[in-house]
């Protein structure tokens, strides 16, 4: 980055691991309120201990973070004056046909009733799932029962459809979110695909959303990933003159 990219400024990463690797920053009842702690309890912490300045707030993330990041921005559009989300998950940017695929989970969260090992990838649903279709009654995954809730569930979970929920709230929030041209498949579907499909959405509902594709992966750019969301979080604080 160049000297004036962005102004002096603290930067604050915020720890969202949990017990099954990650709490891709959601509410759950069983999981615990990490929206909430990251939206509310972390922001409280950041104002006590720095000298901060009132609406001069951005997030930023990569990955989960780049998904938790858009969440949290799209649900508390007043909080963030920006928000970055630098390859948000592949699987969480657009509805996809879950039901198709009711048995393939239904098998992978029996393995962890039993004992077994599943695709790595069944822990982030499972931490999804306790948030979108939780039952505190049902251990040892406190999970909904019913697969075919837990597939219509995932179905409406994800950033195409928050956007168009809270559009009337977050049209004036200025989005950046990036992608490489590498990052493979998820549920079935080219990531880059996803993306694209994810971006139309977001101008058919004119919101002010700013995109790129880059050439490479999901990890192998990152750095590069971080200086383009830090510059881009610079020039709307410039545009702001806050």
């Amino acid at each position: 980055m160049d000297e004036g990219d962005l102004e002096a400024s603290i930067v604050v990463a915020v720890d969202g691991r949990s017990s099954l690797n990650g709490s891709w920053y959601i509410n759950s009842p069983v999981s615990g309120n990490f929206l909430d702690y990251l939206t509310v309890d972390v922001v409280k912490e950041i104002d006590i201990r720095y000298r901060t300045q009132p609406g001069k707030m951005a997030i930023f993330g990569h990955s989960m973070g780049g998904f938790g990041a858009m969440l949290a921005a799209m649900e508390n559009p007043t909080l963030y004056r920006a928000c970055v989300g630098l390859s948000p998950a592949g699987m969480m940017m657009k509805r996809h046909d879950y039901q198709q695929h009711a048995d393939f989970f239904q098998e992978e969260l029996n393995k962890l009733l039993n004992g077994g090992e599943p695709e790595w990838f069944i822990y982030a649903y499972l931490t999804i799932i306790r948030a979108v279709a939780p039952d505190t009654e049902n251990p040892l995954l406190y999970i909904s029962k019913d697969i075919d809730e837990i597939v219509a569930a995932l179905e409406k979970f994800q950033l195409s459809d928050i956007a168009m929920r809270q559009a009337d709230r977050i049209r004036d929030l200025p989005i950046y979110t990036e992608i490489g041209d590498n990052e493979g498949d998820s549920v079935g579907e080219p990531i880059l695909d996803n993306f694209n499909a994810m971006i139309e959405t977001f101008e058919e509902l004119e919101l002010n959303v700013t995109s790129y594709v880059f050439i490479g992966g999901h990890t192998d750019k990152v750095i590069e990933q971080v200086y383009r969301g830090l510059r881009y979080i610079g020039g709307v604080f410039q545009e702001s003159k806050i």
